[in-house]
């Protein structure tokens, strides 16, 4: 579990914030994990790539249920925001097909100033939440997004692709890894906990792929994407000014900082 550092404590009461606790969102579902290409099981078939719908959507209503309710708990608290979210996923050993999200974070408050309707989620740390407002943008949320396809036994093997002996592209799992891809940014992007965001930053993704039998003949390949990030809402000009030559020419003399 995460918890607030001193040095982050300090920079949050320094710039007017009051450290309201630690909040938890948490959320737990059966979803239909892919076993498999079956053409079936909320599975969207094309000529050589399906997407596993059903599997998608349990996780995104898993990660969507866990952040309403950190931001329940946080709107509870009273707190105005929660800042340095972090994430943590698995499929439970009590069950193949139950998976939880557990979502942690350091929920602020600023003295006197009345409840907000939502509390703003962001997955930057305290100090990086607090450069954000000083830039003129606050955090509006947290959202994801995923992606599962299998790419059918005959377009992942190089023999029936004619290329079985020779370097060359495998152009379905290329175009599979794509697909995921271009899907899981859409959907983060589009995600109902962002709502009104102008941008997304922070974003985390995670590619996977592996071998899985394919209802066709031979083996096929699953591939898996997520995207999470946090949203942004530009409130006003930056409090501190900006010379992104100055920084760039930093970071190049200083690589290591």
């Amino acid at each position: 579990m995460s918890r607030p550092t001193i040095r982050g404590n300090l920079a949050v009461q320094d710039a007017g914030f009051l450290p309201a606790g630690i909040v938890v969102g948490a959320a737990t579902y059966q979803i239909l994990r892919p076993s498999g290409c079956q053409l079936g099981w909320g599975a969207t078939k094309s000529s050589k790539l399906l997407e596993y719908r059903t599997y998608g959507q349990g996780v995104t209503a898993a990660w969507n249920d866990s952040i309403t309710a950190l931001e329940t708990e946080a709107r509870d608290r009273h707190a105005h925001g929660v800042a340095g979210v972090t994430a943590a996923e698995e499929w439970l050993t009590t069950s193949a097909s139950t998976f939880q999200v557990r979502l942690i974070g350091n929920s602020l408050a600023v003295a006197g100033v009345r409840p907000l309707k939502r509390p703003f989620l962001s997955t930057l740390s305290m100090e990086q939440t607090l450069k954000l407002l000083l830039r003129g943008w606050v955090p509006s949320g947290i959202g994801v997004g995923v992606a599962a396809a299998h790419v059918h036994g005959f377009a992942a093997s190089g023999f029936w692709q004619g290329n079985a002996t020779t370097n060359a592209e495998m152009p379905m799992p290329t175009e599979g890894m794509q697909y995921v891809r271009r899907h899981i940014e859409t959907r983060l992007r589009r995600s109902p906990t962002l709502r009104h965001a102008e941008g997304v930053i922070a974003a985390a993704t995670h590619l996977s792929y592996e071998s899985e039998a394919c209802a066709l003949g031979g083996t096929g390949m699953r591939l898996i994407g997520q995207m999470t990030g946090t949203g942004v809402v530009r409130f006003g000009a930056p409090s501190v000014p900006i010379d992104v030559a100055v920084t760039l020419a930093k970071g190049d003399d200083d690589p290591g900082e």
